[in-house]
């Protein structure tokens, strides 16, 4: 079952190639680059936030680490998805035959 889900991971995967290697894929880069920029001032925020209630004591040390925590990944997150996004059309296509050629790999094991 497992082997069969990867095997159609793989399928779509091909597809995106396909449609990235002809240029057919919509062209919403910018509007997606806009949405993640406003998420990631809103949880640059919201890590201010966090450390303001810190020190005016509403949160205790292991609430304020979870929290804090919580979002600096989200904020890592959401800064190497607009590093991916920038990379262009080019990297996009060589991450997805990497992709393909891994799970090959994990296939034929």
């Amino acid at each position: 079952m497992i082997k069969e889900e990867v095997i159609r991971h793989k399928d779509s995967l091909i597809k995106a190639l396909e449609i990235l290697e002809e240029g057919k894929q919509e062209d919403n880069t910018e509007y997606k680059m806009k949405k993640l920029s406003s998420r990631l001032n809103k949880s640059k925020k919201a890590l201010d936030n966090i450390n303001f209630l810190f020190e005016e004591g509403e949160y205790d040390i292991v609430e304020y680490r979870q929290r804090k925590s919580k979002r600096q990944e989200e904020i890592k997150l959401i800064e190497e998805i607009l590093t991916l996004e920038r990379a262009g059309k080019t990297a996009k296509i060589k991450t997805v035959q990497e992709q393909i050629k891994a799970i090959d790999s994990l296939i034929g094991k």
